[in-house]
C-alpha cells in the first residue's frame, strides 16, 4: 500500500474493517492506515509481517478495538498488543474475540493477550486447528478467562491426536475459573477417529463434568457438545456419543449440558 493511501485512509473514522487479503500486512501500515479511527471492528485474514521498525512507546494509545476476529498468521498483531498494550491498537474496550489457532505459537500469545487488562471483554471465540500438528506436544498453558459471559470452542483432532489432548487445556482453564461469570459454554468436536480413551487414559470427559457439577461453576446456564459427522464412521460416533451423554447424564438431565450430532455441528 503506498504512503498516500495510507494517509488517506488515517483522515477517515472507520467502525468496521475487513482485510482479506495482504494488502496492509505490517503493524506500521496497520497503525497508520486506521490511526483516524476511534472505535474499530476489525477483521484479518492475511499475513502480518514482523514489524522492521517496532514503536515500543507509541506516541498515541492507537485505535481502540471493539471487536477483533482473526484469521491466517496473525502472531506479530498480538505480540506487538501484549509487549506494549496499544500498538496498533489498544485493546481496553474490546468486547469479543475471536481467532483461529493454526500454530502453537498463536496458542501461547493467546494465553499473553488473555492476561492483559481486558475489563470490557465478554465474548471469546476460538477454532483450534492446530492440535494435529504435534499430537506429543505438551500441554498448552490455562486460559485467563474468569471474566467471560460466553466461550465458543471448535476444536478438531485428527490422527493419533486424542479428546484428551485436545480438550484437556480447555479443562484446567476452567478449573482456574473459580466464580466466573461465565454463562454460555459451546463445544464444537470433530474428531477423525472416533475412538474412547484406552485403559489408564485420563477420561477428560469425567473431569469436565466434575468441573461443571462445581458450584463454583453454577453461573454457567448452557453447555452445548456437538459432534459433526466424520468420514462415514457413524457406527464409530454415535458409540462415542453414547458414551459422552452417560459420562454426562446427571448435568443433562438438569438441562445445563446438551449433546448434538449433526452433518454440520452448530
Amino acid at each position: 500500500m503506498s504512503d498516500a493511501s495510507k494517509q488517506a485512509l488515517s483522515l477517515q473514522s472507520f467502525r468496521s474493517a475487513i482485510l482479506e487479503s495482504n494488502l496492509v500486512r505490517n503493524l506500521e501500515d496497520l497503525y497508520t492506515a486506521f490511526g483516524g479511527s476511534k472505535e474499530l471492528d476489525l477483521s484479518f485474514n492475511g499475513i502480518a509481517e514482523e514489524s522492521q521498525a517496532p514503536i515500543l512507546n507509541p506516541p498515541t494509545p492507537g485505535t481502540s478495538l471493539i471487536k477483533m476476529n482473526l484469521e491466517g498468521y496473525c502472531d506479530p498483531i498480538l505480540q506487538s498488543i501484549v509487549r506494549t498494550q496499544k500498538y496498533p491498537f489498544s485493546v481496553s474496550n474490546l468486547q469479543t474475540l475471536s481467532i483461529s489457532l493454526q500454530r502453537r505459537s498463536t496458542a501461547v500469545l493467546l494465553t499473553g493477550f488473555l492476561d492483559l487488562e481486558l475489563p470490557s471483554l465478554e465474548y471469546l471465540n476460538v477454532v483450534d486447528q492446530e492440535l494435529f500438528l504435534d499430537p506429543a506436544r505438551t500441554t498448552y498453558p490455562t486460559l485467563n478467562i474468569a471474566q467471560l459471559s460466553s466461550i465458543y470452542i471448535s476444536l478438531k483432532t485428527y490422527g493419533s491426536a486424542s479428546d484428551h489432548d485436545a480438550l484437556g487445556w480447555w479443562v484446567e482453564s476452567l478449573k482456574k475459573a473459580k466464580d466466573a461469570s461465565i454463562e454460555t459454554i459451546t463445544l464444537s468436536i470433530t474428531l477423525v477417529d472416533y475412538r474412547l480413551p484406552p485403559s489408564g487414559v485420563p477420561d477428560v470427559w469425567s473431569d469436565l463434568a466434575r468441573v461443571l457439577s462445581e458450584s463454583a461453576m453454577g453461573s454457567i446456564r448452557d453447555v452445548v457438545i456437538g459432534f459433526s459427522d466424520s468420514y462415514n464412521q457413524a457406527e464409530a460416533r454415535q458409540l462415542y456419543k453414547t458414551a459422552v451423554e452417560t459420562t454426562m447424564a446427571s448435568l443433562i438431565a438438569r438441562g445445563i449440558v446438551s449433546v448434538l450430532e449433526e452433518e454440520y455441528c452448530l
